[in-house]
């Protein structure tokens, strides 16, 4: 395939281009409480073209190898329309990579056949209906297997495969009209390992489940909270990181300049809240 993808772009004009391929290969599962919903597996790919060409840069997306000639043709006259249009694109220097990577499994998802798969999602959904006051569940098996070719006019050659795995989903407790879902999940790209005795991960999350029924229920009102490292990293990300991105900086008023977008990061910034550092191994506090 790489030196197929070579093949594809050796011919073009522009100054810079590259293309780059993926197959995709996906499986699945699901459950709802004891009942098999699906299972199958689907592929799909596609190809993307970038050129760049007198510093006006473009990309052309297909998915037939048969449209990857006018693919290239349509991103070098993308990038020559887009060359002096008030923004001029240059590539830093960079060695060409040439590398095959393939990841370190500890059992290759692929030579386990669907109904092992099916057969290990259902044992842990059941596991978890067998609490009591469990009164349902909607689970999955996720599979997807990714292979990426990358090849430049500068002499990049790349191939890696990617896969990752996961059973997870949500799982609910009743007791009368009372009702408290949580979510259960465990995999990873490592491969069936991370999958194979995870029992008590899935028991856990069905006791907490179940012992949510006997939660209080919070009052209205404003409170100090203190919240999990993963939760604060999102509060982080939302608040700030959305403002940060590269494209937003270039094209906006960065924060307290004249400009709709810079009275809009104020606004939104202008909350009196304080995030306070914790010491390692501490929670962080958010005050509001």
């Amino acid at each position: 395939m790489l030196e197929k993808l070579k093949e594809m772009i050796s011919g073009s004009e522009a100054d810079y281009i590259d293309i780059r391929y993926e197959l995709k290969r996906e499986t699945s599962a699901a459950v709802a409480g004891p009942e098999l919903k699906k299972a199958g597996s689907s592929t799909t790919d596609g190809y993307v073209v970038r050129a760049l060409k007198n510093g006006g840069f473009s990309s052309v997306t297909v998915t037939a190898e048969s449209d990857v000639p006018e693919a290239v043709k349509l991103a070098v006259q993308g990038a020559s329309a887009m060359a002096g249009g008030g923004k001029t694109v240059s590539l830093a220097p960079a060695e060409p990579c040439v590398d095959h990577v393939e990841p370190d499994l500890q059992g290759d998802p692929a030579d386990v056949p669907l109904s092992e798969k099916i057969s290990l999602l259902k044992k842990y959904n059941d596991l978890m209906l067998e609490k009591p006051e469990i009164a349902n569940t909607n689970m999955s098996y996720t599979e997807v297997d990714r292979e990426k070719f990358f090849v430049s006019s500068d002499g990049a050659s790349i191939r890696e495969r990617v896969c990752t795995v996961s059973i997870g989903g949500e799982v609910v407790a009743r007791r009368g009209d009372l009702t408290q879902n949580i979510r259960a999940a465990v995999g990873g790209a490592n491969g069936m390992a991370s999958l194979y005795n995870r029992e008590d991960v899935f028991r856990k999350r069905a006791e907490l489940a179940r012992q949510l029924l006997d939660a209080r229920p919070v009052k209205g009102g404003t409170y100090d909270v203190v919240i999990n490292p993963g939760l604060t990293g999102v509060f982080i990300h939302e608040a700030f990181g959305h403002f940060s991105e590269a494209d937003i900086i270039e094209d906006n008023p960065p924060p307290g300049e004249n400009g709709p977008r810079g009275q809009d990061r104020q606004r939104r910034g202008n909350h009196n809240r304080r995030l306070h550092h914790p010491r390692p191994g501490r929670l962080l506090q958010v005050r509001r």
